[in-house]
C-alpha cells in the first residue's frame, strides 16, 4: 500500500439513502457516548466489541484452521457496496425477517477458512464455511477484501451469516442454540444511514498514531467491525477500526509480537472517540506462543456430595448444605491465574443454577485456598479471591494435592447432565474436553 493516505482527508457525512434490502426496525437517533478519557473509553470499547464479537461473529470464537495460500485476495470492496451485495441474499432465507446485526470487514495477511460452529450452536444451509483470502494491499482504504454480515430474525431466536468476498455475497448459514443467541437484543440491530467504511477510513487520516502506523507497516492486518451498543456510556452505532501486526482475534496464527493501533468512531457523525496504539514489541494475543490448555491441565473422577455442615462462601467456598461436585486436579503444569472454570448445559450455554455460589480449590486437609472471584448461580468464572489465611495467588502452582469444588445450590443437579470446563488464560488458550457430571 502507499506509505501515506492518496487524498487529503474530508469530513465524513452519513450516506443519503437507507439501508437497502433489509427491514431494519426504527430505532431511536443513537445518543453520541459519555466523553472519557482517551485510555479508558478505549479501555470500554475494547470490552464491548470483545462481548459483541464473541457472541455473535462466527470469526470471534470458533478455531480458524490457516491454509498455506499467500496469494492476494479477490477486489476490496466498501461496507456499502457489499452490504447491497448481502441483503438480497438475506431476503431468500427462511426464518426472517432478517435485520442486520453486525457487519465485520477484514484484510488479511493469511487466508484461512472453517466450518466448525460455535460451542452450542449449531449451523444449518448454506456452505456451513467461512474461507477468506490473503490480502496485501491497500489496508486502510475502508475497502476490505472480506466481510461477514449477521442478521437476526424478528424473534431473536436466530442469526444467519452471509459472506462477501470480493463482491460476491453466499449464504454462511443459520445459526442456533443458547451459546449464539444469548445475548440479543431489539435494540442491537443497525440503524440506516450510517457512515460507510470509506468514510471511516477517511475520518482517521491524520490521526498521528493511525499515520504512524500506516507509515511504518505497508501490510498489515486490518479489521473494520460496525455494531450498536447500548451499555451505559457507550451508547450508540460505532465502528471499530484495528490495523494490526498480529493476527487478529478469530483469524489464524502468526507472529509472536507485533504493533497495532486501534480506533472506535462514532457511526453517526464520524467523530473519533479514541485512538489505542501498541509498539512492536507488544505480545499478540492467540499468537503462536500460547499453548493448548488441554495438554498442560487435565480434571477427572466427579462425584456428588452436599457442602458441610458450618460451611458459608467466604470462608470455605461452599454454603452448608448445598449440593457440590468435587473433582480431582490429574495433570496440571498451570497457576491458578492460569486458568478459569465453567460450567455448561448439555445445549453448550453457561448453566445459571439458582442459589448456586460458584467454584473453590481445597487442599487435602480440607482448607480453602482460593475461590471465584464472586459468588453468582451463573457457574462462570472471571477470576480468583483468596479467603482469608491464604498463602494463595494467582501465580500459585494449581497441582494435583488440590480438589475443585463447585457449589451448585439447594436443588440437586442429579441427571441434568451438565460439564465442567476449564478455559486457557495467558499463556495457555482454548478449553479442555468437557468432563461429564454426575
Amino acid at each position: 500500500m502507499p506509505t501515506s493516505p492518496q487524498s487529503a482527508p474530508t469530513n465524513p457525512v452519513p450516506p443519503s439513502s437507507g439501508t437497502p434490502g433489509v427491514a431494519v426496525p426504527a430505532v431511536s437517533p443513537p445518543t453520541p457516548p459519555a466523553r472519557r478519557g482517551r485510555r479508558n473509553i478505549a479501555v470500554l470499547a475494547i470490552v464491548v466489541v470483545g462481548v459483541i464479537v464473541a457472541g455473535l461473529m462466527l470469526t470471534g470464537i470458533i478455531p480458524i484452521l490457516p491454509s498455506s495460500s499467500t496469494s492476494s485476495a479477490a477486489t476490496p470492496t466498501s461496507y456499502s457496496s457489499a452490504e447491497s451485495s448481502a441483503n438480497p441474499i438475506s431476503d431468500t432465507v427462511s426464518g426472517g425477517p432478517w435485520s442486520l446485526l453486525l457487519a465485520e470487514g477484514l484484510d488479511l495477511t493469511t487466508s484461512y477458512s472453517n466450518s466448525t460452529p460455535p460451542s452450542g450452536c449449531t449451523i444449518a444451509g448454506g456452505s456451513g464455511m467461512i474461507s477468506y483470502g490473503a490480502y496485501d494491499g491497500n489496508y486502510s482504504s475502508g475497502l476490505l477484501s472480506d466481510w461477514l454480515f449477521v442478521y437476526l430474525n424478528s424473534d431473536r431466536t436466530s442469526e444467519l451469516a452471509v459472506e462477501v468476498s470480493g463482491g460476491h455475497a453466499s449464504e454462511v448459514g443459520v445459526l442456533q442454540g443458547p451459546s449464539c443467541t444469548a445475548d440479543l437484543n431489539a435494540d442491537k440491530v443497525l440503524s440506516a444511514n450510517l457512515l460507510d467504511s470509506t468514510q471511516v477510513a477517511s475520518a482517521l487520516f491524520g490521526n498521528s498514531e493511525v499515520d504512524q502506523f500506516l507509515h511504518t507497516y505497508p501490510s498489515a492486518n486490518a479489521q473494520y467491525v460496525l455494531f450498536s451498543s447500548t451499555l451505559a456510556g457507550f451508547v450508540g452505532s460505532f465502528w471499530d477500526v484495528t490495523y494490526s501486526g498480529c493476527p487478529l482475534a478469530g483469524s489464524g496464527s502468526g507472529t509472536p509480537t507485533g504493533a497495532s493501533v486501534r480506533a472506535e468512531v462514532n457511526a453517526s457523525t464520524g467523530v473519533v472517540e479514541s485512538v489505542d496504539s501498541s509498539p512492536s514489541g507488544t505480545s499478540c494475543s492467540g499468537g503462536p506462543q500460547t499453548t493448548p490448555i488441554g495438554s498442560a491441565f487435565a480434571v477427572g473422577n466427579p462425584y456428588a456430595s452436599t457442602c458441610p455442615a458450618g460451611d458459608t462462601w467466604a470462608t470455605n467456598g461452599c454454603v452448608a448444605g448445598d449440593y457440590v461436585y468435587i473433582l480431582t486436579i490429574e495433570s496440571s503444569m498451570v497457576t491458578l491465574g492460569n486458568v478459569l472454570f465453567e460450567v455448561e448445559t448439555p445445549a453448550g450455554a453457561i448453566a445459571d443454577v439458582p442459589g448456586g455460589q460458584g467454584f473453590s480449590i481445597w487442599n487435602i486437609t480440607g482448607g480453602t485456598v482460593a475461590e471465584s472471584s464472586t459468588s453468582s448461580p451463573v457457574l462462570e468464572m472471571t477470576g480468583w479471591s483468596f479467603p482469608a489465611g491464604s498463602h494463595f495467588t494467582d501465580t500459585s502452582p494449581l497441582t494435583t494435592l488440590y480438589t475443585i469444588w463447585v457449589d451448585v445450590g439447594t436443588s440437586n443437579p442429579a441427571g441434568v447432565n451438565y460439564t465442567f470446563v476449564a478455559l486457557g488464560q495467558g499463556q495457555y488458550s482454548g478449553t479442555t474436553p468437557p468432563v461429564a457430571l454426575p
